[in-house]
């Protein structure tokens, strides 16, 4: 009967310490030995003092609301300043009197903020005399312990802005912590920054297989060729585009038969393109399209490369579309160093756009 009962609370994902059987019947006393036992387990364990948390949680919740008001109030000082400078007469009188009216707004917000962050300091300082009085340790927490991954990441922006990279790192690192994509990708950016490329390739691997498209196009830029500063990392870089593309991540699928494509391995290429074509990703069926219309490895054939191109049409695929338009229309065909400087142009903007976006 207990085993059952801890399958089913496993099977329904209710998270518990044990199942003890025990009875309230005297001559079954000893079965309440068991429970006793982990009371006072739990009596002896020590557990973290939270006091101190939860007031510097509050603090945080409203200091993140000013700053929102904040942000407002200048979005708004923003939109009347371009008002006033375009208009006139009684209107540009409207126009400043509002511009007054949000500018004593946002004074106030500001002496706001600057007493509640006054008033947390004294606080804390107050609390961590009380508990060294009481030999407890009443520290005030750090604030990165309550914000969210997205939070964190536009703080990092911030810090990276003002090139302070070490500040930058602090919050990335935490916004990666929490599970953010971008943040991943930003740490692996500052690894490679300070020349850890052993870090850059732990923090690139986790980015991509968190579904950061930047971090999944630069594996790619490094794994084709052995490219400074990470000549020595070519076929690791490779064994995680592979691993991610049988995953099944479509933008991993279709480098990989970039991939093959570049050194002119043509079969495993179609073969890439067919599995992402299969997984509805647009780029895989235009690029089948591409290898029927120009016979890559494979003998010409127009018919099928515009069934392929049709279908990436349905998927989205404008360039597909462009394609479809110029094989219908009379315009002399384009040559194959055309053809073939487009295809380039295409693929180095749609996988490098966001990769050496900053």
């Amino acid at each position: 009967m207990v085993a059952q009962i801890r399958n089913t609370l496993t099977t329904h994902n209710l998270p518990v310490v044990d199942v003890i059987p025990v009875s309230a019947r005297p001559r079954e006393a000893a079965l309440l030995e068991p429970l006793r036992q982990q009371l006072d387990a739990w009596n002896q364990s020590a557990r973290e003092q939270r006091f101190a948390h939860r007031f510097k949680a509050l603090f945080v919740r409203y200091q993140r609301g000013l700053e929102r008001e904040l942000r407002d109030a200048r979005w708004q000082l923003h939109r009347a300043n371009r008002l006033a400078t375009l208009a006139d007469g009684e209107t540009r009188r409207d126009a400043e009197e509002l511009q007054q009216v949000i500018q004593e707004r946002t004074e106030r917000i500001k002496t706001i903020d600057d007493q509640l962050t006054e008033l947390r300091g004294r606080f804390f300082s107050e609390l961590k005399r009380v508990g060294n009085i009481i030999a407890m340790s009443l520290q005030e927490p750090d604030e990165i312990e309550f914000l969210d991954s997205q939070t964190c990441y536009e703080r990092g922006l911030e810090a990276k802005e003002q090139e302070d990279f070490t500040e930058a790192a602090k919050w990335f690192r935490r916004a990666a912590e929490l599970g953010h994509a971008e943040a991943l990708f930003e740490m692996a950016r500052l690894a490679l920054r300070s020349d850890s490329k052993e870090k850059y390739v732990e923090w690139i691997r986790r980015a991509a297989w968190a579904g950061d498209e930047r971090a999944i196009c630069e594996i790619y830029k490094f794994a084709i060729n052995r490219i400074y500063p990470l000549e020595e990392y070519n076929e690791t870089l490779r064994l995680i585009l592979n691993q991610l593309a049988d995953a099944g991540q479509t933008l991993a699928i279709l480098l990989m038969g970039h991939l093959f494509s570049l050194k002119h391995n043509y079969d495993q290429a179609w073969d890439y393109y067919i599995k992402g074509a299969k997984a509805g990703d647009a780029a895989s069926c235009y690029f089948l399209g591409e290898v029927c219309r120009l016979g890559k490895g494979r003998r010409k054939d127009i018919d099928k490369a515009r069934e392929w191109y049709k279908k990436a049409v349905k998927l989205g695929h404008k360039q597909a579309e462009e394609k479809l338009k110029e094989m219908d229309s009379t315009q002399k065909p384009k040559t194959y160093l055309e053809l073939e400087r487009e295809r380039f142009k295409y693929e180095y903007e749609k996988l490098f756009r966001e990769a050496f976006r900053k």
